[in-house]
């Protein structure tokens, strides 16, 4: 079965409530003056406080942590600290998300098994915990240095995860598109090397946020990023020995801190 998530209604105990009390109370007038130092930390205080509620929201549309995400707070990473009407902007949708937490009564989200209705598959699959999948393009003149020098060793070599790591050519089936899509869902992990725009990596790529999956992002021209998916980290190389050391120290710990995530929000779920 594929990993999906379902939101429930849950009562927010009294400690949180009277914390985001304090917080709305003290910065729900703030927003018609100049953007301080505080709102910084406010905005930093009320996103511990929803990850602290609802660990699973990143992963649904709809969840109190979505509502926190719509305000342009994925992981805290998207925010241009120093475009003031931005960050004014994103204060205002954050008290609104406080506010109504101040009913005590927000819906999270929580972990539940589907069956797939994806037109490539209409069975029930199960999770490789040990798969990254790769997408990138085949017929660039550094793909199969990229692939074969870099990326594969790289993943597999990750001592502490025991890792397989796989591209759709690997893959044997009669249906191409069926053999990628399952092997998106099933991955831990998803790697998409995105130079060029390639328009199968976007596409495969669309699969795996629809699903949910961890995707790290790479790609050696900043320009190769669409507007889309600027507000995710992207690992920027270049492709050269140089570029290749960077890539060799950033992936396994970007990995392993993905891992390490999942087996959190798993034992805070269980």
């Amino acid at each position: 079965m594929i990993d999906e998530w379902e939101a429930v209604t849950i009562e927010i105990n009294q400690s949180i409530r009277e914390s985001v009390e304090k917080l709305v109370n003290e910065w729900e007038k703030q927003t018609k003056y100049v953007i301080l130092p505080e709102h910084y930390v406010f905005i930093s205080e009320l996103t511990s406080l929803v990850k602290q509620i609802d660990p699973n929201g990143t992963m649904l549309i709809g969840s109190l942590y979505d509502d926190l995400n719509a305000a342009k707070l994925f992981n805290g990473l998207s925010i241009d600290w120093n475009r003031k009407s931005e960050v004014k902007i994103i204060f205002a949708q954050c008290l609104g998300v406080a506010r109504s937490l101040k009913t005590g009564i927000s819906r999270i989200a929580c972990r539940r098994k589907i069956r797939s209705n994806h037109p490539f598959l209409n069975e029930a699959i199960v999770q490789q915990n040990n798969l990254v999948f790769i997408l990138m393009p085949f017929t660039e003149n550094w793909s199969d240095y990229i692939w074969n020098k870099e990326l594969q060793p790289i993943v597999e070599g990750i001592s502490e995860a025991n890792l397989i790591c796989k591209r759709a050519d690997d893959l044997y089936g009669a249906d191409v598109m069926r053999d990628v899509y399952i092997s998106i869902a099933t991955a831990k992990i998803v790697i998409a090397e995105t130079t060029g725009r390639n328009a199968n990596v976007f596409y495969e790529l669309g699969i795996a946020h629809t699903l949910g999956k961890d995707v790290i992002l790479l790609t050696q021209d900043q320009a190769s990023i669409p507007f889309d998916l600027n507000r995710y980290r992207h690992f920027i190389y270049s492709n050269d020995p140089a570029g290749y050391l960077r890539l060799r120290k950033y992936l396994p710990n970007a990995i392993l801190s993905i891992i390490q995530n999942i087996e959190s929000v798993d034992a805070r779920s269980s």
